[in-house]
C-alpha cells in the first residue's frame, strides 16, 4: 500500500506548530524560563479567549511607543510612501525636542460581518463557502475515520510494525519546557533503541495506558518536539502524573489545521478596504480578507454553465496547452489598478514594465540582478508589477532564488515599507528560503516551532529575537509577579472558602468581608499585571516584526497570534501547487492586495485522503485553478473595447541548473513539451564537469565517445510480493544495496549523504532501511568490501518515498520501482506527477531499477478503465511506456541475469575476499618493512612541492624490494584509505604500538592525556641518543655547524607546521623560546602598550594568553574579554595599538577555530595599528596550521606554540631534571611576520643578555645596542635577525637537535606510504587518526544512558560550536547522576577511580577559567568567593573536596578531559567507555540490586547476637593499626588514637597511604598499662624505635590536615630519621598539641544532620572520633568482587583476591555470634548504638578514598575494594560510602565526661554486646 507522507492531516511539515502558538499566547515564551502551569481558573482558556480577556483589561493609559513607520498619525496603519522600517537610517537626536511616547494602539479581531444578499460578491462567496466547507468536512471526517479505523481494526502488532504505535514506554518530566509547555521524555529503557516509527517533529500523539479507544477521556494529547534513537520528547498543555507505570503512544491528528482553513474560507466575507478606511477605530481591527476577491471568486459567480474545477493538465494527460496559455501576460480586471500595492511607486512600475519584456530598456540606476536568466528576471518583474501572478518552476529552475531576488529588490533597493510575508508548504522550504535571504543581506525572520527550524537558523527565529529584546527581563519580572499573585489569590480563595463554611458569627462575617475586599484588590492587581504583560508582548512582537524585511513561515503557521500585530499586504506563496486552496488562503486572508504564487502543477499535488473530497476537487490547488482559467474568456456580451481575458499573468522558468542534460532530456519532453532548457552545459553543448557521472560497473563508457551515461535502467526478473497492503521486492532491494556499495567503492569523494533511494511503497522503504542500518550480515558485508570507515557512510544514505524528496536533490538517485508481476499492473507508478519528481532529483547519476516488461505493459484496473475519478491515474502508464522506449533507443538498459546478476550482487564482495589474504597483506608487509628500515632527512628546506629526500636502507633490504616498489606505486594514498591506524590492519597497527610504546602497552595503561603529555616512542629516544653519541654539538654562538643546524630547523618547522614554502619563509621569522607561556610573555612585555592601546582576547582562552592583560593593564591600556561573536566583529578602533588574541584550538573542549577568526577580522580591513596573535599550542598537537594558504595580509602577526605536544615531548622526556639527566627542558616558538616586527620594538625592554646584544658600554654613561637595531637604523622593514634580539643567552640547542630527531621519527612512523614529498603528511595523518577516535568516542559516550533515560555524559562544546568550528581530538565532559536530582559527578572522584583503573586523564580547571565559568555557570563573584572559601572554610574542603560550589552549592569546580594522540587506539576508547559503564552508569540491574539490598535490611533483627569483634587504634595517622582488647574512651577518640602524624618535609602536609603506601608497614604500639608510657615503632628490616610519650619536643608547628591547619609540635629528631630512612622520603613525626580544645580541626556539624551542637574537637582524624564497620558488610563486598571478577574475566590478584576488614581502618568491627544473622549494611540504618555500657551517636556514613586500596599487610596498592564500592556503594553525590562515623555520648551512657586515665575511665572491650536504635 502506498502511504502518503505529506497528508496535511498528519504530516509534520504542515502540521500546526503548537509550540509556536504557545510561544505567543502562554505566560512564558522563553525556553530558559521554567514556568509553573497556569492556575486552574485560567488554564482552560483558548489562545483567542486569553487574548480577548487581556485586551479588555488593557488600560488606555498604557504608554507603548508607536510603530516605527508611523511617527505622526497614530490611527493610520501604514503609508506606502514611507521607507521600510527595517531599512530606516538613524537620525541625529534632537535634544531640544525630546521624543514623547505616544499611547499604544490596540488591535483586535474585527466582528464577523457576513455578506448579505444583494451585496457585491454575495453569490460568489456563498458558492465558495458551500463548496470548500463541505470538502473540508469530508476530508476531516475521513482523517478521523482513518484514525478510528486504524485504532479499532488494526492489530497491535501491525500498528507497531507500521510505526503508528509504541508500547511499554516509561516516561518522566524533563526540567526543560517548550515555550512554557511542559515536556516529557518517553523511552523503552536505558540503552534500548526504539523501533522504526512515525513520530516525527510536530506529530500529534495520543498517550494512553493500554488502548486510547477504551480509555477515551483519560487519553492525553501532546505534540512531538524531538526524537532520537532511544527517546521521544513530547510537549503537553499541562502536567499530569506520568512518572509511574508504562505508557503507549499512538499517532494522532489535530483539528486546528481544519479550523484554520475554515476560518480562512470564512474570511472571504471580509473586505479589508472597510477596515483600512476606519482610521479612528480603537482598538484597531486586524485586516481580514483580501483585495483580490474579484480574481479568486471569478469562477464562483453565478453562470448559465457552471465552472467545473479540473486540472489544466490532469496527471494522466499527455496533451499540452498552447504556450500562450501557460505563459501569458494577462490583462487587469476593471478597478484593479486602484488596488495594487505598488501602483503609486513609479520606480517599481517603470522597472516592472521594462524588465517584463524579453529585451528590457535599461535606465541608469536600475538595480543589478546578479545570476538571473531571462525568464527569472521576467518572473521577478511579473511578481512585483502585477497584483496577482503565477510563476511555474519546473525542477531545478531556481524558484527559491527568484523569490529571494524579488524580496531583495523590494526591500533593499526600492525600500518598500511593511514586512513581506513569504509562506511555503513545508518547513524545509522555509528554512531554505531563510538561509538564502540571510546570505543575500535581507533581514529575514523565521516564524515557527524551534523543533522544526534548522539549527543554523535559530538566531533568525522570532522566539530568539524576542528572548534578546530589551524588554525581555522586564517582562520576566512581570510574569513572576503575576505567578506570585495567582498563587496568593488561590490561597486566599481557599482560605475564604473555609471561613465561609464556619458558623456565621459576627466576627467570622467581618473576617470574610475583609478577605473579600482583599480578594477584589488582588484580582484588580492581577488584571493590571495581565494588561501590562499583554501590552509589553505586543510591543516586543511589533518591534521584532518591524525590524524584519520579510517574514517566513508555513501557510498553516501564518495564522498564529504573533503575526496579528501587523498586516501583510504583500504575500508570496512558494510550493503553492502542493497546498490545498483553503490552506493557501490562510496567509492571503491577512489583508493582502499583492500576491504571487510560485509552484509547479506538473509535480506533486496536494495529498487528499478522502475519495469524496478528491472527486469534488479539493486536490486542485489554487495555483492550478488559477492556471486553468487562462483558457476562458468572460464578459463575452460586452462591447469589444471592454472585452478582455480575466487571466492571471503567469510565466514559466525555462532553464534548469540541477541535472546532467541526459537526466533532464526525457522529463523536458514528456512533462514540459520540450520547453525546459539546460543551464548545465557550456557553449559547445558539453555538460559541466561537476556533473560528470559517477564511476560504476553499471555505467559503462560508450565505445565510440568514451563517455559514461548518467542514466541507466537496470532490468531484472525478481518478483514482487505482498506485505500487508503494500508491496515489496526482495531481489530488487539486494540490487539497490549492491549499487550503493559499488558507488561508494569506486567514488572516494562520494559520501553517503550524496545518495538518495526512492521507492513508491512503504514496505520496500522499510526493507531497504533494515538492510542498510540493522541487518548484521549486510553490515559485515559492507565492512568487508568498503572497510570500516567507508562503510559508516551507509548510515547517511537517505531512503524515502517520492514525497519525501520533493524539493530535494542528490548527486545520485536510485529509483526502485518494485513492481514485477505477470499481469503487468503498476499501481501507484502510474502517477505521472510522482514519476516527474522521481526522475528529476538526481544531479549526476540516475539508476532506475525494475522490470521493464511490467512497466511497458502498464495495465490499468477495471475502475481505472471506466474512468472513475480518483480511482487511479492510469494514463501515467503511457509515460512509463514512452520512458521505456526512450531508454531502449538510447541503449540505457542493462539486463541482470545469470552471471551478470551474480557479478552485480557479489562481484565486489568476492574481489575483496580474494584481495585481503594476498595483495593487501603484501602491501601491508612492504609498508611495515619500510617503516622499520628506511630513514630519511630533508636535504634542504624548500616549498612542499620541491622537497627532496634521500632514502637509505640498511643491508637487510629484501631482494623483493623491486617488486614491492612496483606494487606500492599503484597503492592508493592515505586519502583513499581508512583514517584510523594510518592504513594498517588492526594487527599491524597493534604491533607498531607495542614496538614503539612499550611503556603503555606492556603495563596495560590507557593514556588519554595526550594534549598534556604524549608518551615517547622508542625510535625517537634511540635516534636522539645515537645522535648525541656520534656527533659533537657546540654552542651556536661560536658559529659552528650546530648554528647552521639550528637555522635549518627554523625553516623545517615553518615548512612542516605552518606550510610555508621557501619563498614564503622570507617574510617570517621564528624565535626559539622555552615554551608557549614564555612566547606569550615575550609578546606581552614588548608590545607598545599605552593609555590609548587595547588588548582584546577571547574569553575562553588559556590562562597564559589571558595573562598578557597584566602587561596591558600595568601600562594603562584597556582590556576586553569577549565572546566569540563579539571578538570576530570588532568595532573600528581608534588611537594607538590594538592586539587581538585568540587560541586556534581550545585546550579544554578541543573546538578548533583555526584561522577563521583571523580571516573574519581581516575581511573588514585590519588597520596598521592592529596586530593579531594566535595561540596555536593546542592546535599544533595534531594538525599543521596552514599559513601558506592565506594571503600574507590576512595572516596573523604572531603565532605561538610549543613542540612537546607535537614532536619534542618524546625526546625531551629523558632530558627533564626530575629524571636527573641535567639537559635543558622544553622548547617553544614565536613566529613573527617580518612586517609586524614593529609591534615588538617597545623601548620598555629592560633586560638584555647573551647573544641578543651587539655592543654595550662597561661604565657610565650606560648604553646598549641590541642585535637588529642596526638594520632598524637603516629603516628596513624586515628584521632578519629578529630572533637574535629575543633569544637571550644560549638557546636550548640540544632541544633543537632533539626536535629534528623527533620530526624524523614522526614522519617515519605516521606518514602514509608514497607521501615523502609532503613534510606535513605525518601530522595530517595523525589529525585524521585522532579525529576518527574522537568522533568514535563522542558517539560512544553520548550513547551512555542511565536507566531512567538521563544521559551519563555531557560532552562540552566550544563557544559557537556548529558554524565553521571543528571538533578536534580533545573532549571535555562532565558525568551526571540519574534523575530526578540529576547532578554532576565530582571530577576528583572520577580522577581517583580512573587512577585505580590505570586510566590517565585530566580533570580540574584545565588552565581555562573562561570555559569552566561558562560550563559551570560561575560568575566572577562566585569565583572570588570560592578562592577565598577554599582557604578559610573547612566545610567546603571536607564535604565537597573542592568539587562543587557557587550560589547553588552544586556547580562543578572542575571538568574532565580526554585527548588522543598519534599512538592512541580504538582499544583505548573502548576501555574508557567500559570504565564509565562499569563505575558510573546506573543500569536497571544496578537499581534492582540496590532495591533488593535495601529490602534485605530487616530492622527487627535480634541485636542480642551482635558483639564487638575487634578494637583497633592508630597511634600514628595512616600507619598500621594496633589491635586492642580494651580501651579507654575520650571525646576525641580512643586513647592515643591518631595522636601522631607524619609530615612531608617538602610540602608541610600530612602524609597518607594514598601517596606513600609503605606507611601501612609501620607498626606503632602503646602499652596503656605500662607506667613508662612509651610508643614502640616497628617495621620489617628496621630496629625497633622506642619513644617516650611524656615530655618530648616543644617546637610548635601548624600541620595541614584535610584542609585545616592543626596545632602540633615536633616529637623527636631521632624518630624523623627512623621513619625517613624506612620510607625513603624526608619527613617528620609530629604530635597533636595539648590545647586540642582550641584546635580548628573538629567534627563537622551540619544542622540537617547534627542539630545545632557545637563542633567537637578531634585529633588527627579526618572527620570523626570513631569509625565502625560490620564483618557482614565486608563479606558482601567480597561477594561483589568475586562476581565482578567473573563478569569481566580480568586476571591478577588485584581483582580476584578477597579484601580484609583491616583495609577499611575502622576502630570498631562488629559481628554476630553463633546462629545470629545480620543483613549486610544494616549499620546504614542506625542512629545510635550501645557498645557494652557506652552509647554512641551515628554521625554519617564514612566516605572512602583510594587509601582502602592499600593492602595493610604488604603495603601494595590494589584496585579493590575501591572499584567494587564505586559500582555498588555510591550516594546521591556519587561519593563512595562504607562504614559509619560515630561520636561518643558519655552523658547518654549515664556517666560524665571522661577527665583522666585510670580505672575510673569509661571503656569498651572486645566481646562487648552491641545494641542499636534504628532511624
Amino acid at each position: 500500500m502506498y502511504i502518503a507522507t505529506r497528508s496535511f492531516s498528519t504530516s509534520a511539515n504542515c502540521a500546526v506548530d503548537h509550540e509556536t502558538e504557545a510561544l505567543y499566547t502562554s505566560a512564558t515564551f522563553y525556553p530558559s524560563i521554567h514556568a509553573a502551569p497556569p492556575s486552574r481558573s485560567l488554564k482552560n482558556l483558548t489562545a483567542a479567549e486569553e487574548e480577548w480577556l487581556q485586551e479588555d483589561q488593557l488600560q488606555p493609559t498604557s504608554t507603548i511607543p508607536l510603530h516605527p513607520y508611523d511617527p505622526n498619525q497614530p490611527n493610520e496603519r501604514f503609508d506606502w510612501r514611507l521607507r521600510a522600517s527595517s531599512r530606516m537610517r538613524k537620525l541625529p537626536a534632537q535634544v531640544s525636542q525630546p521624543v514623547k511616547r505616544r499611547q499604544y494602539i490596540r488591535r483586535k479581531q474585527p466582528p464577523v460581518n457576513k455578506i448579505v444578499q444583494g451585496e457585491e460578491f454575495y453569490d460568489a462567496v456563498k458558492n465558495y463557502e458551500d463548496r470548500f466547507i463541505k470538502l473540508l468536512a469530508a476530508e476531516q471526517a475521513d482523517a478521523e475515520a482513518v484514525l478510528q479505523e486504524r485504532l479499532s481494526s488494526w492489530t497491535l502488532d501491525r500498528l507497531k510494525e507500521e510505526g503508528y504505535c509504541l508500547t511499554e514506554l516509561s516516561a518522566y518530566w524533563l526540567q526543560e519546557n517548550q515555550f512554557g509547555r511542559p515536556v516529557a521524555s518517553f523511552a523503552l529503557g536505558p540503552g534500548l533503541a526504539l523501533p522504526d516509527h512515525r513520530f516525527e517533529n510536530g506529530t500529534q500523539v495520543l498517550v494512553s495506558r493500554i488502548d486510547p479507544l477504551l480509555e477515551n477521556d483519560n487519553v492525553i494529547k501532546g505534540s512531538v518536539i524531538s526524537s532520537t534513537s532511544s527517546h521521544i520528547k513530547v510537549s503537553f498543555s499541562d502536567m499530569v502524573d506520568i512518572d509511574e507505570g508504562q505508557w503507549r503512544l499512538d499517532v494522532g491528528r489535530s483539528n486546528i489545521i481544519y479550523d484554520r482553513m475554515r476560518e480562512a474560507v470564512d474570511h472571504m466575507h471580509h473586505d479589508p478596504q472597510v477596515f483600512e478606511e476606519a482610521t479612528g477605530a480603537d482598538p484597531q481591527p486586524f485586516l481580514l480578507g483580501t483585495h483580490l476577491r474579484d480574481v479568486l471568486l471569478r469562477t464562483f459567480e453565478p453562470s448559465d454553465e457552471p465552472h467545473e474545477h479540473v486540472a489544466v493538465q490532469a496527471p494522466d494527460e499527455v496533451a499540452y496547452l498552447p504556450e500562450g496559455v501557460l505563459k501569458h501576460a494577462g490583462r487587469p480586471v476593471p478597478g484593479a489598478s486602484q488596488l495594487g500595492a505598488f501602483k503609486d511607486d513609479m520606480r517599481i512600475q517603470s522597472w516592472a514594465r521594462r524588465y517584463a519584456e524579453p529585451d528590457p530598456v535599461v535606465v541608469e540606476g536600475d538595480p543589478v540582478l546578479e545570476g538571473l536568466n531571462d525568464t527569472q528576471r521576467r518572473a521577478v518583474a511579473t511578481m512585483i508589477g502585477q497584483r496577482i501572478s503565477l510563476v511555474q518552476g519546473p525542477p531545478g529552475t531556481g524558484k527559491t532564488k527568484t523569490i529571494i531576488e524579488t524580496v531583495k529588490l523590494l526591500k533593499v533597493h526600492f525600500e518598500v515599507p511593511h514586512p513581506i510575508l513569504v509562506c511555503t508548504y513545508t518547513n524545509v522550504a522555509v528554512d531554505n528560503l531563510v538561509e538564502g535571504l540571510v546570505s543575500s543581506g535581507v533581514k529575514a525572520l523565521r516564524v515557527g516551532s524551534g523543533s522544526n527550524v534548522r539549527s543554523t537558523l535559530i538566531q533568525h527565529t522570532l522566539d530568539h529575537k524576542l528572548s534578546i529584546h530589551h524588554l525581555a527581563p522586564i517582562l520576566l519580572n512581570v510574569i513572576n509577579d503575576e505567578k506570585k499573585v495567582i498563587y496568593q489569590l488561590d490561597d486566599l480563595k481557599s482560605r475564604l472558602a473555609v471561613v465561609e463554611k464556619q458558623k456565621t458569627s459576627i466576627r467570622v462575617q467581618q473576617k470574610a468581608a475583609k478577605m473579600t475586599r482583599a480578594l477584589l484588590a488582588m484580582e484588580a492587581s492581577l488584571g493590571a499585571l495581565k494588561s501590562r504583560k499583554y501590552a509589553m508582548r505586543q510591543e516586543m512582537l511589533r518591534d521584532v516584526l518591524s525590524a524584519a524585511d520579510v517574514i517566513c513561515t508555513t501557510c498553516i503557521t501564518s495564522a498564529c497570534t504573533a503575526l496579528k500585530v501587523t498586516d501583510f499586504p504583500v504575500v508570496f506563496l512558494d510550493e503553492a501547487s502542493m497546498s490545498t486552496e483553503p490552506a493557501s488562503l490562510i496567509p492571503i486572508m491577512k489583508g493582502s492586495r499583492h500576491i504571487a504564487l510560485i509552484g509547479d502543477h506538473k509535480q506533486l499535488p496536494p495529498i487528499i485522503t478522502s475519495p469524496e473530497a478528491q472527486a469534488l476537487g479539493l486536490g486542485l490547488s489554487l495555483f492550478e485553478r488559477l492556471t486553468q482559467e487562462g483558457d476562458h474568456t468572460i464578459y463575452g456580451d460586452e462591447p469589444f473595447d471592454k472585452r478582455y481575458h480575466a487571466v492571471v499573468p503567469s510565466i514559466m522558468l525555462d532553464t534548469q541548473y540541477r541535472m546532467h542534460p541526459a537526466i533532464s532530456r526525457f522529463p523536458s519532453s514528456e512533462f514540459y513539451n520540450h520547453a525546459l532548457q539546460d543551464g548545465t552545459v557550456d557553449d559547445d553543448g558539453n555538460a559541466h564537469s561537476r556533473l560528470s557521472p559517477p564511476a560504476s560497473q553499471h555505467l559503462q563508457a560508450d565505445t565510440t565517445t568514451g563517455n559514461r551515461p548518467s542514466v541507466i535502467f537496470i532490468d531484472h526478473a525478481g518478483a514482487e510480493s505482498m506485505k500487508e497492503r503494500s508491496r515489496v521486492n526482495l531481489n530488487e532491494a539486494h540490487i539497490v544495496a549492491s549499487i550503493v556499495e559499488d558507488l561508494l567503492l569506486n567514488n572516494p569523494q562520494l559520501l553517503g549523504r550524496d545518495i538518495g533511494i526512492i521507492a513508491p511503497y512503504v514496505a520496500q522503504i522499510s526493507l531497504m532501511t533494515r538492510l542498510f542500518n540493522r541487518d548484521t550480515k549486510y553490515r559485515q558485508r559492507f565492512r568487508d568490501v568498503l572497510g570500516d570507515q567507508r562503510a559508516m557512510q551507509l548510515a547517511n544514505v537517505e531512503i524515502k518515498t517520492v514525497d519525501g524528496f520533493e524539493g530535494r536533490e542528490k548527486e545520485v538517485i536510485i529509483f526502485s520501482t518494485v513492481r514485477n508481476n505477470a499481469g503487468g499492473y503498476i499501481g501507484f507508478l502510474a502517477d505521472r506527477r510522482r514519476l516527474n519528481v522521481g526522475l528529476t532529483r538526481a544531479r549526476r547519476g540516475l539508476f532506475v531499477v525494475g522490470n521493464l516488461t511490467t512497466l511497458e505493459t502498464g495495465k490499468r484496473t477495471k475502475r481505472e478503465k471506466e474512468g472513475v475519478v480518483g480511482a487511479g491515474v492510469g494514463k501515467g502508464a503511457d509515460s512509463w511506456r514512452r520512458y521505456a522506449k526512450f531508454l531502449a533507443e538510447h541503449r540505457l538498459v542493462v539486463k541482470l541475469e545469470g552471471e551478470t546478476l551474480g557479478q552485480a550482487l557479489y562481484g565486489n564482495l568476492n574481489a575483496a575476499k580474494k584481495m585481503m589474504p594476498t595483495a593487501m597483506a603484501l602491501v601491508e608487509a612492504v609498508f611495515m618493512w619500510w617503516r622499520s628500515h628506511v630513514t630519511f632527512r630533508i636535504s634542504s628546506p624548500s616549498s612542499p612541492s620541491s622537497t627532496s629526500r634521500s632514502i637509505t636502507s640498511d643491508s637487510s633490504t629484501p631482494e623483493s624490494i623491486s617488486s614491492t616498489t612496483s606494487l606500492s606505486s599503484n597503492t592508493s594514498t592515505s586519502e583513499d584509505s581508512n583514517d584510523y591506524g594510518y592504513g594498517l590492519s588492526p594487527t599491524s597497527f597493534t604491533a607498531l604500538l607495542n614496538a614503539e610504546y612499550p611503556s603503555l602497552y606492556s603495563s596495560e595503561l590507557v593514556h588519554l592525556d595526550h594534549a598534556a603529555s604524549p608518551p615517547p616512542p622508542i625510535s625517537a629516544i634511540s635516534s636522539f641518543s645515537s645522535s648525541l653519541m656520534t656527533n659533537l654539538y657546540s654552542n651556536p654562538h661560536s658559529h659552528s655547524p650546530t648554528q647552521r643546524e639550528v637555522d635549518k630547523m627554523r625553516s623545517r618547522v615553518m615548512q612542516a607546521l605552518f606550510c610555508l614554502g621557501e619563498r614564503e619563509q622570507e617574510r617570517w621569522d621564528l624565535v626559539w623560546t622555552s615554551g608557549t607561556s614564555v612566547s606569550l610573555k615575550l609578546v606581552g612585555e614588548h608590545f607598545p602598550w599605552s593609555s590609548g592601546a587595547k588588548y582584546r582576547y577571547l574569553k575562553e582562552s588559556h590562562t597564559s594568553l589571558v595573562g598578557i592583560r597584566g602587561c596591558a593593564l600595568a601600562a594603562g591600556a584597556a582590556v576586553e574579554s569577549l565572546d566569540l561573536d563579539t571578538f570576530v566583529h570588532p568595532r573600528e578602533e581608534e588611537g594607538s595599538c590594538v592586539l587581538h588574541a585568540y587560541p586556534a584550538q581550545c585546550n579544554v573542549t578541543g573546538s578548533r577555530l583555526g584561522l577563521h577568526p583571523a580571516l573574519i577580522i581581516s575581511s573588514r580591513g585590519r588597520k596598521d595599528n592592529e596586530a593579531l596573535l594566535v595561540d596555536a599550542a593546542a592546535y599544533l598537537s595534531t594538525s599543521p596550521l596552514d599559513l601558506g594558504g592565506l594571503r600574507y595580509e590576512d595572516a596573523p602577526d604572531f603565532v605561538v606554540g610549543s613542540f612537546y605536544k607535537t614532536y619534542v615531548r618524546p625526546i625531551l622526556f629523558i632530558l627533564e631534571p626530575k629524571v636527573r639527566y641535567g639537559y635543558p627542558t622544553g622548547l617553544g616558538l614565536l613566529l613573527v611576520k617580518r612586517s609586524s616586527a614593529r609591534f615588538l620594538s617597545s623601548p620598555k625592554q629592560a633586560y638584555f643578555g647573551g647573544g641578543a646584544i651587539d655592543a654595550l658600554s662597561v661604565s657610565a654613561p650606560y648604553w646598549v645596542n641590541l642585535r637588529g637595531d642596526k638594520r632598524k637604523a637603516r629603516e628596513r622593514e624586515e628584521v632578519g635577525v629578529l630572533h637574535d634580539r629575543f633569544e637571550n643567552g644560549t638557546i636550548p640547542y640540544l632541544s633543537v637537535v632533539a626536535l629534528g630527531c623527533a620530526m624524523d621519527a614522526h614522519q617515519k612512523l605516521f606518514s602514509p606510504l608514497l607521501s615523502f614529498a609532503d613534510p606535513t603528511a605525518s601530522l595530517r595523518a595523525v589529525s585524521r587518526h585522532t579525529q576518527y577516535l574522537a568522533d568514535h568516542a563522542r558517539r560512544e559516550m553520548n550513547a551512555l544512558i542511565h536507566w531512567d533515560g538521563t544521559p551519563l555524559v555531557k560532552v562540552h562544546k566550544g563557544e559557537g560550536s556548529g558554524r565553521w568550528i571543528e571538533d578536534a581530538s580533545t573532549i571535555a565532559f562532565t558525568l551526571y547522576t540519574p534523575t530526578p536530582a540529576s547532578r554532576p559527578i565530582g571530577h576528583t572522584h572520577l580522577l581517583n577511580l580512573a587512577a585505580v583503573a590505570n586510566i590517565h586523564l585530566r580533570t580540574g580547571g584545565l588552565c581555562n577559567t573562561g570555559v569552566l565559568a561558562r560550563i559551570s555557570g560561575l560568575s566572577d563573584r562566585e569565583l572570588l568567593e570560592l578562592w577565598e572559601t577554599g582557604r578559610h572554610t573547612k566545610v567546603l574542603t571536607r564535604l565537597f573536596e573542592e568539587e562543587f560550589g557557587g550560589d547553588t552549592g552544586y556547580k562543578p569546580l572542575g571538568l574532565a578531559r580526554i585527548s588522543f594522540g598519534a599512538c592512541s587506539s580504538i582499544d583505548d576508547v573502548q576501555k574508557f567507555v567500559d570504565f564509565l559503564k562499569r563505575y558510573f552508569l546506573i543500569s536497571t540491574e544496578v537499581v534492582e540490586m540496590s532495591k533488593s539490598t535495601q529490602r534485605e535490611i530487616d530492622t527487627t533483627v535480634d541485636d542480642r547476637d551482635v558483639f564487638l569483634q575487634s578494637l583497633v587504634r592508630y597511634p600514628i595517622k595512616s600507619c598500621a593499626g594496633q589491635p586492642l582488647t580494651s580501651s579507654l574512651l575520650t571525646h576525641t577518640g580512643l586513647l592515643h588514637d591518631r595522636e601522631f602524624v607524619l609530615i612531608d618535609s617538602a610540602s608541610g602536609k600530612a602524609m597518607s597511604q594514598k601517596q606513600f603506601p609503605r606507611m601501612a608497614l609501620i607498626n606503632p604500639s602503646i602499652d596503656d598499662d605500662d607506667p613508662a608510657q612509651v610508643m614502640t615503632i616497628r617495621a620489617k628490616g628496621m630496629p625497633d624505635f622506642v619513644m617516650p610519650l611524656r615530655g618530648g619536643g616543644t617546637e610548635e608547628a601548624d600541620v595541614m590536615v584535610c584542609g585545616d591547619l592543626v596545632a602540633s609540635y615536633h616529637a623527636s629528631a631521632e624518630a624523623d630519621e627512623w621513619v625517613s630512612k624506612f620510607l625513603e622520603v624526608p619527613c617528620q613525626l609530629h604530635r597533636i598539641a595539648q590545647s586540642t580544645s582550641a584546635s580548628p580541626h573538629c567534627v563537622m556539624s551540619r544542622p540537617s544532620t547534627f542539630g545545632n551542637e557545637a563542633p567537637v574537637p578531634i585529633l588527627f582524624s579526618n572527620e570523626s572520633p570513631f569509625t565502625l564497620i560490620s564483618t557482614v558488610s565486608v563479606d558482601a563486598v567480597n561477594d561483589w568482587i568475586a562476581a565482578d571478577h567473573n563478569d569481566v574475566k580480568e586476571q591478577g590478584p588485584t581483582n580476584s583476591r578477597p579484601v580484609h576488614s583491616s583495609c577499611f581502618r575502622a576502630n570498631f568491627t562488629v559481628s554476630t555470634r553463633g546462629s545470629g544473622s545480620l543483613p549486610p549494611f544494616h549499620e546504614d540504618t542506625l542512629t545510635h548504638l550501645r557498645i557494652g555500657s557506652q552509647t554512641f551517636q551515628v554521625l554519617a556514613r564514612c566516605r572512602r578514598c583510594l587509601m582502602i586500596c592499600v593492602d595493610q599487610d604488604t603495603g601494595v596498592r590494589m584496585r579493590e575494594p575501591f572499584c567494587c564500592l564505586a559500582r555498588h556503594r555510591r550516594n546521591g553525590r556519587r561519593k563512595i560510602e562504607f562504614g559509619m562515623h560515630l561520636r561518643w555520648r558519655g552523658e547518654l551512657s549515664g556517666s560524665g565526661t571522661w577527665t583522666g586515665t585510670g580505672e575510673g575511665g569509661m571503656r569498651v572491650s572486645v566481646g562487648d554486646s552491641v545494641r542499636w536504635t534504628v532511624g
